[in-house]
């Protein structure tokens, strides 16, 4: 049996030995899908990505359309996650997270990269962090939650099943990650269907998939610096579940997080940590009047204190 040591090596030698493996003729037939594909160097570099992965990711223009490709090419993948954090609501990504933080230990096992240090300055991350095994079972697969990059039109939040695959070239040897964002829903398989053709009228289906040259690094995104706000609500509310006034789905009243970016370009997130109700269905956090009352008097509080 090989020691807790050796195990150790062989994860930091070839972190990604157990994941499922495709070819590069694959690769080029599942980057043309109709969903968010992109692929990754072994350093975890986003080198290629089709419209739509740009699209879910937040770097085209909802109104413009105006395509930012260095927010993705040339991009470290946690850069990218990261930056999108507002957009993921971690207690309703159970897996996400958990897989996501196994991956940057294995990656990072010294804990020494920025990404390890913004993960640390965050309760509800470094939580996570700390726990995480760093083989969970099928890492490779798992389900995501992520609000609509332009959620005033088509569903509120997006679900999709993401699988990531080994790409191997013609000698076995692996060239790269690739990762396939898949509907998990007719709403979210709507949205993505909608969004394809109109990226495709905008660019061309020639221009359907995006790459950059093996090595190029574009300017890392800068993580925001973390403000952390809590102790605005009680444990203890009447009703466990109500109906939600979006959608009229299950609402469950449990720990949840809400960001706020302060005016101005100040590159600062607040983090308000308050118990809210969560809808099963549309995925949308509210909170009680009296708790909304209470958190927008903290968060101008805080704005205050940033002087």
């Amino acid at each position: 049996m090989p020691t807790a040591s050796l195990v150790s090596e062989r994860v930091r030698a070839d972190p990604w030995r157990l994941y499922p493996t495709e070819n590069s003729q694959m690769e080029a037939q599942t980057l043309g899908a109709n969903h968010p594909v992109w692929f990754l160097s072994t350093d975890a570099v986003v080198e290629k990505a089709n419209l739509l992965a740009f699209w879910l990711w937040g770097a085209i223009d909802p109104v413009t359309r105006r395509l930012s490709e260095d927010k993705i090419l040339g991009q470290h993948v946690f850069s990218i996650i990261l930056s999108n954090l507002n957009r993921i609501p971690l207690n309703q990504n159970g897996q996400f997270s958990k897989k996501k933080m196994s991956v940057l230990k294995k990656t990072d096992p010294e804990g020494t990269s920025d990404f390890v240090r913004y993960v640390l300055e965050r309760s509800d991350l470094r939580s996570i962090y700390h726990a995480v095994d760093r083989e969970p079972a099928k890492e490779w697969f798992y389900p995501l939650r992520i609000l609509h990059p332009a959620p005033t039109s088509g569903a509120a939040v997006l679900n999709f099943d993401v699988s990531v695959y080994r790409v191997v070239d013609e000698h076995q040897e692996q060239v790269g990650l690739l990762v396939a964002y898949r509907s998990a829903d007719s709403d979210t398989r709507r949205s993505l269907d909608e969004q394809a053709e109109l990226l495709r009228k905008r660019y061309g289906p020639g221009a359907y998939v995006k790459a950059c040259r093996r090595g190029d690094i574009s300017e890392p995104i800068r993580l925001p610096r973390i403000i952390e706000v809590s102790g605005v609500d009680e444990v203890n509310v009447g009703r466990a579940q109500i109906e939600c006034p979006y959608c009229g789905g299950v609402a469950s009243y449990q720990p949840a997080t809400r960001y706020v970016d302060p005016p101005g370009d100040r590159n600062v997130s607040i983090l308000v940590h308050a118990r809210a109700y969560t809808c099963k269905a549309c995925g949308v956090d509210f909170y009680r009047p009296e708790i909304d009352d209470r958190i927008d008097a903290r968060v101008q509080q805080a704005i205050s204190e940033l002087g």
